[in-house]
């Protein structure tokens, strides 16, 4: 039996565990943007930019619809870090601000950059309101077929292991998205007393 059924619509098409080297393409495409560009000509505000537009644009589209590996996210970091403030291959630049207070907004004074990781637990949990808000969509109904049973409290995610990987990333960020939202009762179909 084969272990790489290769990608569709460019996101690897996983049946089994996923690894570093499931997600090596991203870095490898951060890699060739960041070989074309001359960090040295920028100043720190062009090479913000770039890094806002394009290299964290990059692992977005994959990042929609599976979990990345916490090391593949580090190391998206950590190239986004060492080209804003200007190193390049052989050559180091000390990082004069913590990458935590980069990725803050820019009106509580960080550059408005996303760290890799945050970045994947927003998108599950767009796809998690979107679960929540249309019932009626298909891969909804299969999702919540297999994976959700309703209690007493309302929906709740039943514990099993394994799943495929956009059910392990709305698992993980499930009870950070229902204690974001406000239930209204309406005409009490929905709601659980």
């Amino acid at each position: 039996m084969t272990q790489d059924l290769g990608r569709y619509l460019g996101v690897p098409v996983l049946h089994g565990r996923t690894t570093k080297d499931t997600y090596r393409y991203i870095l490898d495409r951060i890699d060739q943007r960041l070989a074309g560009w001359k960090a040295d000509n920028l100043s720190l505000a062009g090479r913000v930019t770039l890094a806002v537009s394009v290299l964290n644009a990059i692992p977005s589209y994959a990042m929609q619809t599976a979990v990345l590996p916490a090391g593949i996210c580090d190391q998206i970091d950590q190239k986004i870090r060492a080209f804003i403030w200007g190193s390049q291959q052989g050559r180091r630049r000390i990082h004069l601000i913590n990458w935590e207070t980069i990725c803050l907004p820019k009106d509580q004074g960080g550059l408005g950059l996303r760290s890799a990781r945050e970045l994947n637990a927003a998108y599950h949990m767009k796809l998690a309101w979107t679960m929540l808000t249309n019932p009626d969509e298909l891969w909804v109904q299969v999702l919540k077929e297999k994976y959700l049973k309703t209690g007493p409290s309302g929906v709740q995610v039943r514990r099993q292991s394994g799943g495929s990987s956009l059910w392990r990333g709305l698992r993980r960020i499930w009870n950070l998205t229902l204690s974001g939202i406000r239930w209204s009762i309406r005409d009490g179909r929905t709601t659980n007393f």
